[in-house]
């Protein structure tokens, strides 16, 4: 899988939002597609409401987590 962060782009309540890539951490399969099982169906939305992710981890158990 492909993980890419994006800020907030100077709107922090837009990092909150669905409809905007702002503020997100994007999922994506290396061939540039949205992976099934994402959280939300048909998007490369994985994780929201992150104001500007200067690096992410993995958790203990498997999850990935913005920083």
């Amino acid at each position: 899988m492909l993980y890419v962060t994006t800020g907030d782009a100077g709107q922090p309540g837009a990092a909150q939002h669905r409809d905007t890539l702002a503020g997100k951490i994007l999922r994506l399969t290396s061939e540039g597609d949205i992976p099934s099982d994402n959280p939300f169906p048909g998007s490369a939305v994985y994780s929201l409401g992150h104001r500007n992710v200067q690096g992410i981890a993995w958790s203990a158990d498997g999850r990935c987590r913005g920083s």
